[in-house]
């Protein structure tokens, strides 16, 4: 049993059953080869829209990288998760929404791109939704046979996982509800926020310079950062296993602080620059960007839905987050922050390299 939809795992008994194996082993080489494939599609997707974005193409490799540094990347490259083919879809979509086809094409390929990402991670049915309302949106005219259309499109991931609410009588599995969070988790939608302010650490030149250039959007972002403080100031940031505030590199800076001081600035701090980063994406020009921080924003809080706030479940979001941002705001010409950039996911790829050496 899995606590998600079963598509990943017909997809590889698929792959299984055509290669004619009669049992796949978890050490078996075509989950290390298939794993391989989903990842470099993946990438080759990333650098495609981060291409499209920036309009640079030799810079669009450096522009994908921070997707790559990610373990919880690399690792469904080499083993058995659902992980590898909800980032694939994810990156189809975004692709796609950087195509210039026909709109209806265009329409119904990120559509089936979001169902099948449903059909292998319930979890992002929420914001699957939002995001196909909105790229259908875009293209919206006044008649009621194209708002109608749109919005049947919009509806795809939604009646694809129909069947399994109904089985499940509810978002998972019987034997996972007891996995739920009574109440909205909110230190897991902080976590998550907050990791996406320490990934954007290294484009903070590149926020400043946006935020001179658009000053109006002062007021409106002031208010929801200091929204953002408060709420994390009166959550409980601490480091906790037994209420799943565990495995995340937020509450290992939380852990250490507490012994220090007994309380965590660096959660405050992270989860301020992580919503500077999503008003950012918000009022960015490129429609992808906006997109996406929209299905981030509610990824997030479809993550409070369940006990745990682990960083496995939202650091590849982030980094898709960043490497977009990046295409679009970094400024190539100055040497100073394109060097910060790569330092930082280099040193980020290190480091995860070495955790599990």
């Amino acid at each position: 049993m899995s606590a998600t939809t079963p598509g990943a795992h017909l997809i590889y008994a698929i792959i299984t059953i055509a290669s004619g194996v009669t049992f796949l082993e978890p050490d078996h080489w075509i989950i290390a080869l298939s794993g391989s494939a989903i990842s470099a599609v993946t990438l080759a997707l990333m650098y495609f829209c981060c291409q499209r974005i920036s309009r640079k193409h030799m810079w669009a490799t450096l522009f994908a990288i921070p997707v790559f540094t990610s373990q919880y990347f690399l690792l469904p490259a080499a083993f058995l998760t659902t992980d590898g083919l909800s980032y694939l879809f994810i990156a189809f979509f975004l692709a796609v929404t950087q195509t210039q086809s026909n709109v209806v094409a265009r329409q119904l390929t990120a559509g089936l791109s979001l169902s099948a990402l449903v059909l292998v991670r319930q979890i992002y049915l929420p914001a699957s939704i939002a995001m196909m309302l909105l790229f259908a949106s875009a293209a919206a005219r006044t008649s009621l046979i194209f708002a109608v259309r749109h919005f049947a499109i919009a509806m795809f991931p939604l009646i694809a996982f129909l069947p399994f609410y109904l089985v499940w009588n509810g978002l998972t599995p019987p034997e996972f509800a007891k996995h739920e969070a009574e109440a909205i988790n909110i230190p897991a939608v902080i976590q998550s926020v907050a990791l996406l302010g320490f990934f954007v650490v290294p484009l903070l030149p590149a926020l400043w310079r946006f935020a001179r250039q658009n000053s109006f959007l002062a007021p409106i972002g002031l208010g929801i950062l200091i929204a953002v403080a408060v709420v994390t100031i009166f959550s409980d940031t601490s480091y906790n296993p037994e209420s799943g505030r565990f495995g995340s590199m937020i509450w290992t800076l939380s852990r250490f602080e507490h012994s220090l001081i007994g309380a965590s600035i660096s959660v405050i701090v992270l989860s301020v620059l992580g919503a500077s980063a999503l008003v950012w994406a918000l009022t960015s020009d490129q429609q992808t960007i906006r997109i996406f921080a929209i299905g981030f924003i509610i990824y997030s809080f479809a993550l409070g839905m369940q006990s745990f706030a682990w960083q496995r479940y939202s650091e590849v979001a982030c980094l898709m987050m960043v490497s977009m941002l990046s295409a679009r705001y970094l400024k190539i010409e100055n040497r100073v922050e394109v060097g910060i950039f790569s330092a930082f996911f280099i040193a980020w790829f290190v480091l995860n390299i070495l955790s599990r050496i």
